[in-house]
C-alpha cells in the first residue's frame, strides 16, 4: 500500500520540526569552559563581555562547563575577603552566585588528567574540563597562560578572551 499525500506530508513536517529542533538546540548549546577571572571580572563591573558571558550562561543562551575542582576554585576565589571588598558584593550574594553556577552549569567528571607544562599549573584544571566537556572556547583573559613555547596548544578548544568570545557570539547568534 502507498502512503497518501497527506501522511508524507504528515511525515514531512514532523522531520521539518525535528531538524528546527535540533537547529535551535545546537545553538543553545555552545559549550564554554570559563576561567575563574571572567568571573570576578562579571561581577566587578556590570559592563563589558565578562558580565555579558555572565548573562548569557544565567540565562542558559550558553552551556557553562563546570567540574568540582573548577567549581572549588570559583567557590575559593570569590568568597576571599579580598572579592568581596572590590565587588561590593555580600557573602550572601555570592552564595547566589555559587548557587545559580552549580545549577546552570553541566558538570563533567575529570577523568583523565592532561598536564600541558603551562606556566601557571593551576589552570590545568580549566584545560581538562574543556576536553572532557568538548568546550568550543575555554575563556579567560590569561591567554598566555595556557600557551606552551608561545603557542595555544589545545586544539580543538579555541583559547580566546572575553572581547573575542562575544564578537564571535553576536556573529554566530545575532
Amino acid at each position: 500500500m502507498v502512503p497518501s499525500f497527506s501522511i508524507k506530508l504528515s511525515l514531512y513536517l514532523k522531520f521539518l520540526e525535528i531538524e528546527l529542533r535540533f537547529h535551535i538546540c545546537y545553538h543553545i548549546s555552545m559549550v564554554i569552559t570559563v576561567d575563574t577571572n571572567i568571573v570576578f571580572q562579571g561581577l566587578y563591573s556590570n559592563k563589558g563581555a565578562s558580565n555579558m558571558i555572565l548573562r548569557l550562561i544565567r540565562n542558559e543562551q550558553v552551556r557553562l562547563a563546570l567540574s568540582v575542582p573548577v567549581f572549588l576554585e570559583y567557590h575559593e576565589v570569590l568568597k576571599r575577603p579580598s572579592t568581596l571588598t572590590k565587588t561590593g558584593l555580600s557573602e550572601k550574594h555570592i552564595n547566589a552566585v555559587l548557587d545559580l553556577i552549580a545549577y546552570v552549569g553541566y558538570k563533567y567528571q575529570i577523568d583523565y588528567l592532561y598536564r600541558p607544562n603551562f606556566s601557571d599549573e593551576s589552570d590545568n584544571k580549566f584545560v581538562e574540563l574543556a576536553l572532557a566537556s568538548n568546550s568550543v572556547y575555554l575563556i579567560t583573559t590569561n591567554t598566555k597562560h595556557f600557551t606552551v613555547k608561545n603557542e595555544l596548544s589545545l586544539h580543538p578548544v579555541m583559547v580566546v578572551t572575553p572581547g573575542q568570545f562575544i564578537r564571535i557570539w553576536r556573529f554566530e547568534n545575532e
